[in-house]
């Protein structure tokens, strides 16, 4: 399963997968840009279901 964090920055909303190689560096680039995390960690076998 797959794990998902949503960021969300005034009205834009984004989101990191969690655990990759690259994670780290997603989430301090985006908090650099003034995005906070919002939301829970959403465990789903895709993005698509995470969204929902």
């Amino acid at each position: 399963m797959l794990r998902f964090q949503f960021y969300k920055s005034q009205d834009v909303v984004t989101h990191v997968k969690l655990d990759t190689p690259t994670t780290k560096q997603e989430i301090r680039q985006l908090t650099e840009q003034g995005f906070m995390a919002s939301g829970e960690i959403i465990p789903a076998p895709t993005m698509l279901k995470a969204m929902e």
